[in-house]
């Protein structure tokens, strides 16, 4: 209590099976139990492999209670040595808040190559209601060299709200949910060098949020995003969703809401893919989809791979407010091929206030194609944009100020009562 107190240190070693038949699964390093509600911040519980031992491998940390905070500058870590594998981190409890603190299962370590690095370990939240709010809150499943990241689930029976305060941040920092590979500094290797020319860094890892509503604001971000140019494969954001998508960014410059999936690597052929769909067996998705103020949803490849495919179904779909729909591809030279946007809606489908739903290549292959469909109104209006594009090089080297050459993709428009285009 009060100022200038300790703060509690926990830390679990190994986790190894306590029966020597290997007969029952490993047990969590550390797994802490509590019958009435728990504050954890600040504090550090971390779960590690012990250096130089090949036979231990990280074991898990988990925490159940009917109501959990982790609170500001709380750590939650698991961190694997070199081959060692990662331990899972899992919070089990009715109400979860992860405020200003940070969950994570990465752990820069020295990999010399792919069979020396273990796993990242995987995050599970689960419960009714599940917030990660602040500009320091972050989840992250990445890592910055040749492991894989791995993957972050959060499974809430009502509502999931990841709120970044609305604050605009510097650099490459914001708060969020992350399974990100090369994050940071990223990693490039030494193309001069035989024994690194053909290290690359490793894949993306995976979101996964099953909740009926889902609420993204205030500068967070969703991604699963190679950032080492030598990277490996972009990541999947898996959304499951019942009711309602809300992506909400803001006027303010420098907040921006966003999932993405992306890879900026020169070397992989494969880019990152965001899936959003309603619950089990469900080919439709959520009640509603709405993206406001800037708000952003977007796939990209800069390597030889395509960007990922964006497939929206809901009952209602809005965009206002400049918010913005995309896949891009070919940032780079030899770039892959520019990705198919489609967005089909039951009800309304509306495109407003400078919005922009987008299918954009830069290099030197066909550009996407656009499909809207909406079973009532389809509505494009306000200054809005829907593109359909591959941008050339001109190799008659245009004057300066002179738009590139385009060449045109499809866009398709159906509605079932009205198709409105206006300003």
């Amino acid at each position: 209590q009060g100022e200038g107190r300790a703060i509690p240190r926990v830390a679990g070693r190994g986790g190894e099976s306590v029966d020597p038949s290997g007969g029952l699964p490993p047990r969590p390093a550390l797994d802490l139990a509590f019958s009435e509600s728990v504050d954890l911040g600040p504090s550090l519980l971390v779960v590690d492999s012990r250096p130089g031992s090949p036979e231990e491998p990280v074991g898990s940390l988990r925490i159940e209670a009917p109501n959990i905070t982790v609170g500001p500058g709380a750590q939650l870590q698991s961190r694997p040595f070199q081959q060692h594998p990662g331990g899972d981190i899992e919070i089990v409890g009715s109400r979860i808040l992860v405020e200003d603190a940070l969950i994570t299962g990465t752990f820069r370590s020295a990999c010399t190559d792919a069979s020396s690095c273990g796993a990242v370990g995987d995050i599970v939240l689960e419960g009714d209601r599940i917030e990660v709010r602040g500009s320091l809150a972050e989840i992250s499943a990445s890592t910055d060299d040749l492991r894989d990241a791995g993957s972050v689930v959060i499974r809430a029976r009502e509502q999931v709200v990841v709120d970044g305060g609305g604050s605009p941040l510097d650099g490459d920092r914001y708060p969020g949910i992350y399974a990100r590979s090369g994050a940071g500094a990223g990693f490039e290797g030494d193309p001069n060098d035989p024994g690194q020319a053909e290290r690359v860094a490793g894949n993306a890892g995976r979101i996964r949020v099953e909740t009926p509503e889902l609420l993204v604001r205030g500068g967070a971000q969703l991604s699963a995003a190679v950032f080492a140019g030598r990277g490996g494969e972009g990541g999947a954001v898996e959304l499951e969703i019942s009711e309602t998508l809300a992506i909400e960014g803001s006027t303010a410059e420098g907040v921006l809401s966003q999932v993405s999936a992306e890879s900026n690597s020169t070397v992989s052929a494969v880019g990152g893919r965001i899936s959003i769909r309603g619950p089990g067996a469900a080919t439709e998705g959520p009640a509603q989809i709405r993206l406001i103020d800037n708000a952003r949803l977007s796939t990209s490849s800069t390597g030889s791979g395509p960007a990922g495919e964006i497939g929206l179904s809901a009952g209602e779909i809005e965009l206002r407010g400049g918010a913005a729909i995309s896949t891009e591809s070919g940032l780079a030279s030899n770039g892959g091929e520019a990705a198919d946007v489609r967005l089909s809606a039951s009800g309304d489908l509306l495109i407003r206030e400078g919005s922009r739903i987008s299918s954009t290549s830069n290099g030197d292959v066909a550009p996407g194609s656009i499909r809207l469909e909406a079973g009532g109104r389809l509505e494009i209006s306000g200054g809005s944009q829907v593109l359909a594009r591959a941008i050339r090089e001109d190799p008659s080297d245009p004057p300066p100020g002179e738009p590139n050459p385009l060449e045109l993709g499809n866009v398709f428009l159906s509605a079932g009562s009205e198709v409105w285009v206006s300003d």
